[in-house]
């Protein structure tokens, strides 16, 4: 069947700048960007096997995060135990403040996480 997600998020990240104008020191900030996480996907469940794919895009009011996650649960032993295994992929494209100089500041970066974990089915 189909689902329809929706949430909050908090996103960090990190902005590289210069302390002086001869851009002879460098300077890390760290920056919390807040948006709301909308998305949606597929899951697909037989007596084997639950299959789950989703996309997501956090708006901060733009887009600034698009993900995608995959995700399998399969029976491990009889007694209900399962194996999970996960793949997510975080595009950040965020538009940031102005800076000092009146620039938009853009930060662009990618994320890939893979989870594989065991769990009991209730």
């Amino acid at each position: 069947f189909w689902f329809v997600s929706g949430g909050a998020r908090l996103t960090e990240t990190v902005v590289f700048g210069y302390e002086n104008d001869d851009k002879t020191q460098s300077q890390l900030s760290r920056e919390l960007v807040p948006g709301g996480r909308i998305g949606g996907g597929v899951i697909k469940e037989t007596d084997r096997v639950y299959l789950r794919a989703e996309l997501a895009e956090t708006i901060t009011p733009w887009p600034s995060v698009t993900s995608v996650a995959l995700g399998l649960d399969a029976p491990l032993l009889p007694d209900g135990s399962l194996i999970h295994v996960g793949l997510d992929y975080d595009l950040n494209h965020m538009r940031l403040d102005e800076n000092d100089d009146g620039q938009l500041l853009r930060v662009r970066g990618q994320q890939i996480s893979l989870s594989v974990g065991v769990g009991q089915g209730l």
